[in-house]
């Protein structure tokens, strides 16, 4: 090669170098990203300082920023393999997991990103984001023990997601919420401190102290102008308000829906017409609620993971409850049940359903007792049942 071309890669190099530093802004890197990974395919540049951009990127869930172009997906150099591995990062929030998963596979087992490298051991960080999202909850959980034990640059996202696996498989709030005091105050992980207590006190019907926490989320991801941070605290926001306060919910749900859709974020778009579902259940007419299920249920069937239908049966019960069809409830039931028994988790919808229903079994109130309710099962159970007999008495 030339001179030319050796001052061309130096530059790269020191490009690379500036973009990694905090003063860059997030705006920025997202729309000179695609460009720089379509430029170190044609300088076959090394990828390892590429890493801190797409982790950087990762964690702020800017995922228009690995829309890549075909040419720079088809290399078969090693910058090429990297592309395939962003692709695989953003079809786990965009598209099928299965094909998701795919392209991490790919990435993590060819010899031109060998281990140990940054680029393995993000691939392999966001592999097991994968599998969370494919409901393979065990293995999900292994590999973030593994990756946390081991230290590295993955290590605390790894303690991070391995203590959101237990409040979305175990539903062990109490633990998560202890163990929720380790996570540190600054970066994207300060963020996701406060959703994660948010996701817990929703779950418990805490919905005063889930506010809060979303709305600190929301603020700290605008300070650090993360987008995609702040999309999903907004949408967050919207399952909350939607229970107690259904029209601002709607309002939230569809800027959580306008949002997710320019980011193409197919899961926090499903999540947010199952919100949309519940603030206008007793306000609107049963078919336009059906309707917002039944496009949670397109998205879910794209995305092909089995983990939506939990969220949306129980949806679909509540809308039974409130509307007095005793088919649809039972049959929302069945299917919650036997999902959550599937995929081997202990899901709390199963006792919020059985409390709506009326239901009571031996098995039932075992469950209740292993669920980490806060406040216990009965204040639990309690909440639950005001949210159902506000919005009957609403309607």
């Amino acid at each position: 090669m030339g001179k030319i071309y050796d001052r061309l890669r130096q530059d790269f190099d020191t490009t690379l170098t500036v973009m990694a530093t905090e003063e860059t802004s997030l705006k920025d890197l997202a729309e000179d990203f695609p460009r720089v990974l379509s430029l170190a395919a044609s300088l076959d540049a090394p990828v390892e300082k590429i890493v801190p951009l797409a982790d950087r990127l990762t964690q702020a869930r800017l995922l228009s920023a690995f829309e890549l172009d075909a040419e720079t997906l088809r290399r078969p150099s090693a910058v090429g393999v990297f592309a395939r591995g962003i692709r695989g990062v953003r079809l786990t929030r965009t598209g099928a997991i299965e094909t998701a998963t795919a392209d991490l596979a790919e990435a993590l087992r060819s010899p031109l990103l060998p281990s140990p490298s940054s680029a393995h051991d993000f691939f392999r960080f966001q592999k097991a984001y994968a599998l969370m999202y494919g409901s393979l909850y065990n293995v999900a959980a292994a590999e973030f023990d593994s990756i946390a034990v081991e230290g590295g640059l993955w290590a605390e996202q790894a303690e991070y997601w391995r203590t959101e696996l237990t409040v979305t498989a175990k539903s062990h709030f109490r633990d998560a919420l202890s163990a929720s005091a380790a996570i540190g105050d600054n970066g994207f992980l300060a963020i996701r401190k406060h959703l994660l207590r948010g996701n817990i006190h929703r779950k418990n019907a805490r919905f005063a102290e889930a506010e809060t926490e979303y709305m600190q989320a929301r603020d700290l991801a605008r300070q650090a102008r993360a987008d995609g941070l702040e999309d999903r605290a907004i949408m967050n926001l919207a399952e909350t308000l939607a229970w107690t306060r259904p029209q601002e919910g709607h309002r939230l749900a569809l800027d959580a829906i306008e949002r997710a859709r320019k980011q193409n974020n197919k899961v926090d778009e499903l999540r947010a017409w199952l919100a949309l579902a519940i603030a206008d259940t007793g306000t609107q007419a049963e078919a336009t609620v059906q309707d917002h299920i039944q496009k949670a249920t397109e998205l879910d069937q794209l995305l092909g993971g089995q983990i939506g239908q939990i969220p949306i049966g129980t949806v679909q019960a509540f809308q039974a409850v409130i509307t007095g069809n005793s088919d649809i409830l039972h049959q929302a039931c069945k299917t919650v049940t036997s999902t959550t028994r599937m995929l081997g988790t202990d899901q709390f919808q199963n006792d919020i359903l059985a409390v709506w229903s009326g239901m009571s079994s031996t098995d039932q109130s075992r469950r209740a007792r292993e669920t980490q309710w806060l406040d216990g099962p009965d204040e639990a159970m309690r909440r639950w049942r005001e949210v159902v007999t506000a919005r009957q008495g609403a309607a």
